[in-house]
């Protein structure tokens, strides 16, 4: 498996033009995977930082996309919780 041998951010920016943000985003996940599966440890932490790029980019690891909190307060506290 050959890496690409420009930077992650760019790789991340070029993958974003030319496929939109989402699609850019599972791509470079395929590419993790399969590094994974190749076993190779350079392919593998080149692409999880481009996932993590593109994922800065577009804000898809902004918590506020994972639905509201549960309120946990009372939880195993028995009858007289609040």
């Amino acid at each position: 498996m050959t890496l690409p041998k420009r930077p992650e951010a760019e790789t991340a920016r070029i993958l974003v033009l030319e496929h939109g943000l989402k699609a850019a985003f599972r791509k470079a996940a395929g590419e993790r995977v399969a590094a994974k599966r190749a076993r190779s440890r350079k392919a593998y932490q080149y692409w999880s930082a481009v996932e993590a790029e593109i994922a800065s980019l577009g804000g898809l690891a902004d918590s506020s996309n994972r639905g509201p909190a549960i309120e946990r307060s009372g939880v195993g506290q028995g009858l007289n919780a609040k």
